[in-house]
Parts: structure tokens; sequence; C-alpha cells
């Protein structure tokens, strides 16, 4: 009896111990989607650390005063639409999700478009390939991240999901273990203690093979 004991006080520490990952990986979604609002509140800001006299070009802006400042907006309105295209695949309603989505990846392009124009300066190029080029390359990698935001999105809502249920299959697995120990043995038989003890490993192999699946993904 005390080897059964022993493994299923291992497999219920195996649990808790994938249950704990699993929510340690949410909470770490949650403390980048914290910093990135963050950088978009600072960033408009920062300019007021540099000197106006200041010659130093960076980029082609006469100093990092004008750089910081002509960066600022576009960075923060590049920032907030990331986090509304990632909040956007939470919402349950159809329309409004394709209407916000649509509109997050709108504030992509334009945002993207301000950013590039401010680190790469047209010089010799042709006005007309110069934007065309700004353009399809703003367009394309809106396009790029909203699809990435989605995927990251689907996979976060499944992990939440299944985290959920965990610990409510670990209640029931604790359950099933606990009548299989008090039920009486007998030999020759496949007792009812014996079906349960089979029930319970078999719920929690499939506990396992659940958080495989989050680990995996």
């Amino acid at each position: 009896m005390k080897k059964p004991e022993k493994k299923k006080q291992q497999n219920s520490k195996l649990i808790k111990t994938k249950f704990n990952t699993q929510t340690i990986g949410i909470k770490t979604i949650n403390v980048l989607l914290i910093i990135c609002a963050i950088a978009g509140v600072i960033a408009p800001f920062l300019h007021i650390f540099f000197s106006k006299e200041s010659t130093t070009k960076v980029f082609s802006f006469n100093n990092a005063r004008i750089f910081f400042y002509s960066v600022g907006i576009p960075f923060t309105l590049f920032v907030s639409s990331l986090l509304l295209s990632f909040l956007s695949n939470l919402i349950l309603i159809p329309a409004i999700k394709i209407t916000i989505r649509t509109i997050s990846l709108i504030f992509i392009s334009v945002s993207t478009y301000y950013l590039i124009w401010i680190f790469w300066a047209k010089k010799d190029f042709n006005p007309i390939l110069y934007y065309s080029i700004m353009v399809i390359t703003a367009l394309i990698f809106s396009l790029a991240i909203t699809r990435f935001i989605q995927y990251v999105s689907k996979s976060t809502i499944k992990l939440a999901i299944i985290s959920n249920q965990i610990p409510d299959l670990d209640k029931k697995i604790k359950t099933v273990n606990e009548i299989a120990n008090i039920m009486p043995e007998k030999d020759g038989i496949i007792t009812y203690k014996t079906l349960v003890d089979v029930t319970g490993d078999k719920l929690t192999e499939s506990v396992s093979k659940i958080k495989q699946g989050l680990n995996h993904e």
C-alpha cells in the first residue's frame, strides 16, 4: 500500500508544479503588457531630458531632443495599437472583434509608416519609390505582426481555459484515490478498489498529457 500512496503523492506534486508553471506563463504575459503600456506612456516625454543646444545628429535629426520628440508619439501609437490588437482577440462578439482588429491594423500601419520615416531618411531616393516602399513595408509588417498577435492570443486563451480546469480535475483525482484507499480488496477478482485505482491513474495520466500539450504550445 505504501508504494501506490507514494506514487499518488508524486503525481499530485507534479500536477501542482505544472499548474504553477502555466500560471507563471499567464503572469508573464500580463507583465509584458504592463511594460509595453508604461513604455508607450513615457516615450512622448523622453525628449525633455536632452539638451536643445546639442548639435550631435541622431539619424537625420539635428540632435537627440528633436529625434525623441519626433519618435515619441508614433511609438506610443505603435504600442497602443499592439495592445489593442492583442485585446481584440479576447472579445467574444465576432462583429466587434473584427471591427477592433481592423482599427488596430490601421493604427499599426500608420505608426509603422512614421517610424520608418523617422529612421530611414529619403536622401537621394525617388520620392514615389521612397513613399511606395514605406507604405508597402508598413502594410506587410502590420499584417505579419497582427497574425503573430492572433497566434499568441489564441495560445493564451487556450492556456487560461485549460489551466482553470486543472484544479477541478486535480480534486477529482484526489477524491477517486481517497475512495480507492478505503475500499476493501479481494483476492482473485477485479474489485471496485482496483477499478477506482486504475481510474485515478488514468485521470492522472490525462492531466499529464494536458500539461505536456500546454508546454508544447
